[in-house]
């Protein structure tokens, strides 16, 4: 949850937002090659500041940010008290903006537990229909959220908690190009769309697909994609659905 303590449109300097948040994850995993049988429980829960200000620059919007706050680790984890912090900037128009942001996990009562990241992004965005073309292209370093994110990368839930951090490089981008009733049968907008992400040691995947709008509160979405890491390959066909209200 979140909300706003000061806004600089009430004519405060800054805009001024408390966060919080709380997470609580179970796992348990049956011994299989190359990994033990093992029940992990992890919880944690922040609560930080973040300070804004929006500034007029040309045709767009620059905003510098500044986040600050506590967090408590507890379970199979790393466990205690840490202080965060970060920042970014982000520049937008009605068609594209850029984006960078950094944090680090300043201190922690676990004193071997290192974590930081920095991520960056560029996006195009077609016009207000849809219509045309969009890209992305986003690159991270190491932990860019702050997330439970290794709970699921990690070789095995038995690697949790064991204080090693190693900063990952990821690049994931997607170029796509929206139609308006490409089929004079269907209603709506189509995106088709092609995109990659590549990892480390030789991991990349590669996806195809499109989205069809049906209306503005639902979508389909029906894609391929192949992923190889090391010796393995993997092709997979999926098919969503989503309706918002």
């Amino acid at each position: 949850g979140k909300g706003p303590l000061l806004k600089h449109s009430a004519g405060d300097p800054l805009d001024v937002t408390l966060k919080g948040d709380v997470m609580y994850v179970q796992t348990d995993s049956k011994a299989a090659e190359g990994m033990e049988a093992a029940e992990t429980e992890v919880s944690r829960w922040r609560m930080a500041l973040d300070f804004s200000r929006a500034f007029k620059v040309g045709r767009g919007t620059l905003t510098p940010s500044l986040q600050t706050g506590i967090r408590y680790d507890e379970g199979d984890a790393e466990e205690g008290f840490g202080v965060e912090a970060g920042g970014g900037l982000r520049y937008e128009t009605d068609d594209m903006s850029i984006e960078g942001s950094v944090r680090r996990l300043l201190a922690h009562e676990e004193e071997k537990y290192e974590e930081w990241g920095a991520s960056a992004s560029l996006q195009l965005r077609p016009d207000e229909s849809g219509r045309g073309w969009s890209l992305y292209v986003t690159p991270t370093w190491g932990t860019y959220s702050s997330g439970v994110d290794n709970l699921w990368t990690a070789e095995g839930p038995h690697k949790i908690g064991s204080g090693d951090f190693e900063a990952q490089k990821n690049l994931d981008a997607e170029i796509a190009y929206g139609l308006f009733k490409p089929f004079s049968f269907l209603q709506g907008l189509f995106t088709p769309y092609l995109g990659f992400t590549l990892g480390e040691a030789d991991s990349r995947s590669y996806r195809t697909g499109t989205r069809w709008n049906i209306a503005p509160n639902a979508t389909l979405n029906l894609e391929l994609s192949r992923t190889e890491s090391g010796q393995e390959e993997d092709e997979a066909i999926m098919f969503r659905g989503g309706f918002s209200w």
